[in-house]
């Protein structure tokens, strides 16, 4: 993902639930699950069950993130 001057992106890890062509779903506390576009990110699964995901301000806000 490229970082513009000017856009804000946040780097954040999350818990891995799965995926689609489209999306990958993702929570912070493994009871709310939210879903992500994959057009929209730049993600890492790593061995232990967590995601790495970058994503843009306004899509952070928009899922509420706390992390």
């Amino acid at each position: 993902m490229t970082r513009n001057k000017g856009s804000e992106l946040h780097d954040i890890s999350l818990i891995w639930h799965g995926e689609t062509d489209r999306a990958i779903c993702v929570s912070e506390d493994r009871k709310t699950k939210k879903w992500l576009p994959k057009s929209q990110i730049e993600y890492k699964k790593l061995p232990d069950g967590t995601v790495e995901v970058t994503l843009p301000q306004w899509l952070y806000e928009k899922n509420e993130f706390i992390s």
